[in-house]
């Protein structure tokens, strides 16, 4: 039996359907039945191409895991059933941790400065909003999760980039929250970075967690035209992160979808979170932040 297996569990005492007296309700196991192995989410497999790219050359990245031009792609992570020891291990080499001046953990994210206030509320399109669910929204904004990934249409996708405010959206099942925390922790350990397992926090709900830059790169952009590689790359749109802040508060914020949010609209709704926001920053700047 392959080591990642699909399986339908029969939940009794749920809602009957129809003739059937148990429910049925599908339920995916990733990793080893047996043993120690780490459990990974299963994520909707994707018929169409992402942004970026045919449907023949997606249809044969999926067969051969090569791109158009000859170049082999870096395999998503979805895929990782695939992936070796030795995977991980090139993968490690390709991206190197980034050290800090001041004694904070190793992470793939550069320790940067902060940017200038007057950058980030300069003009309505300089500061964006995006919701995330947890724990991924901390995993973000700590730097130790370097793609946020997307299936937005050619419409949504934006160029260059972006700063961005984190919020960590609602609760999710115990079950999506359970399977989540075990996958986070599994990609940290091979991104080299189990030092962060349990410093990362996980219960952080509808508050804005920090800020990021991101930067949009498809799929042939990501694996193929620059030849990068990372444990949280699932195969769709990267938003790749080039910088990351945790906020020593996180900012209580319950709005929000799914899309880019303008601040400067978010502000129209919260006519005080741009002060929040602004002091949130001061404080980063003041180095009062443990992240």
């Amino acid at each position: 039996m392959h080591p990642f297996v699909r399986t339908t569990v029969h939940v009794k005492g749920c809602r009957p359907s129809g003739k059937n007296r148990t429910a049925r309700t599908q339920h995916t196991v990733e990793g080893q039945l047996q043993g120690d192995a780490p459990i990974f989410m299963k994520r909707k497999e994707r018929k169409d191409a992402p942004p970026g790219i045919t449907d023949d050359e997606w249809r044969g990245f999926k067969l051969s895991k090569t791109l158009s031009g000859g170049r082999e792609a870096k395999v998503p992570y979805r895929d990782h059933a695939d992936w070796k020891q030795k995977d991980f291990e090139q993968c490690q080499e390709e991206n190197p941790l980034q050290s800090s001046k001041d004694g904070k953990l190793d992470r793939l994210v550069p320790y940067e400065p902060v940017p200038a206030l007057d950058e980030l509320f300069a003009e309505q399109d300089a500061l964006w909003l995006l919701n995330v669910k947890p724990p991924w929204a901390t995993a973000l904004v700590h730097g130790v999760k370097d793609v946020e990934n997307r299936c937005w249409g050619d419409a949504k996708v934006f160029k260059g980039s972006r700063w961005t405010l984190v919020v960590a959206s609602g609760k999710q099942t115990t079950r999506y929250a359970t399977e989540s925390r075990q996958d986070m922790n599994s990609r940290l350990n091979h991104s080299g970075q189990g030092a962060w397992i349990g410093k990362v926090p996980v219960d952080t709900y509808q508050q804005i967690v920090g800020l990021v830059k991101f930067r949009a790169l498809d799929l042939k952009q990501f694996t193929s035209e620059e030849g990068r590689s990372s444990v949280w790359y699932n195969g769709e749109l990267a938003l790749h992160v080039t910088a990351a802040f945790a906020f020593p508060t996180p900012i209580a914020y319950n709005q929000g979808n799914l899309s880019m949010t303008r601040f400067s609209k978010a502000c129209e709704r919260a006519p005080n979170l741009k002060e929040y926001v602004r002091y949130q920053l001061q404080l980063l700047t003041a180095g009062k932040t443990d992240s």
